[in-house]
């Protein structure tokens, strides 16, 4: 019996030693994004929503129906869905480009480098066939 069961604790242990890493599923903190930057560096995208914005409901329901948006966000980019208001958001926002904050509306998608530089921020509901080729060429 105890053969048995050491047997199969060493079974799992070595294919969860031994399975190539899967990619994220869902945003990430910012917490969590740092580590993961120090670990695999990819692009960053952070969608900026509001508890009181319509739209931003709208565009979660969006990206919850579209497999490959969410594929592509998982695969290709860091996601980092956050609340303008909250002071997650605040503690973040030091490093990005305030000219674009002159334009904003919610929900609002930043896409930052590796080096959490700004190459890219929209401001408004995007369809998510939009959103994807956005996504895409950036």
């Amino acid at each position: 019996m105890k053969t048995a069961v050491l047997s199969i604790t060493c079974l799992i242990c070595s294919l969860v030693l031994f399975l190539p890493a899967h990619a994220q599923h869902g945003p990430v903190t910012f917490a969590q994004l740092k580590d993961s930057m120090a670990l695999q560096p990819r692009p960053v995208v952070i969608e900026l929503y509001t508890t009181w914005c319509s739209y931003c409901r709208i565009q979660e329901k969006q990206i919850k129906r579209s497999p490959a948006l969410q594929q592509l966000l998982s695969e290709k980019y860091y996601f980092v869905s956050v609340n303008a208001e909250s002071a997650d958001f605040a503690a973040f926002n030091d490093i990005l480009d305030p000219v674009a904050f002159q334009r904003m509306s919610y929900p609002a998608w930043i896409i930052l480098d590796t080096h959490y530089r700004m190459k890219d921020f929209h401001a408004g509901l995007l369809k998510s066939e939009v959103l994807e080729e956005w996504l895409k060429v950036k």
